[in-house]
């Protein structure tokens, strides 16, 4: 009994290594789209930059490439269970 499962073990082991093997040779991911080309804008020197502005009173929501995004998931489960005997 005991060689049985010996040898199934060693049929197993054999099995696993029999599994064909793959070779990638290209890349496997692809690198970011470059920026759009645009005209250098004008510094101006001070706080106020014209290419950054954003409103002081404004919604906050994210609509830049670069900004924060927060997700939240709530769940709530609920479950009933009744059992009768008569």
């Amino acid at each position: 009994m005991r060689n049985l499962f010996l040898v199934l073990g060693a049929l197993a082991l054999q099995a696993c290594s029999l599994a064909p093997q793959v070779k990638v040779h290209e890349p496997t991911s692809a690198r970011a789209a470059p920026p759009p080309f645009r005209a250098a804008q004008p510094q101006d020197g001070a706080i106020f930059q014209a290419a950054a502005y954003r409103p002081l009173f404004e919604d906050r929501r994210a609509r830049f490439v670069g900004d924060a995004l927060t997700v939240v998931i709530n769940e709530k489960i609920s479950s009933a269970q009744k059992n009768a005997t008569r």
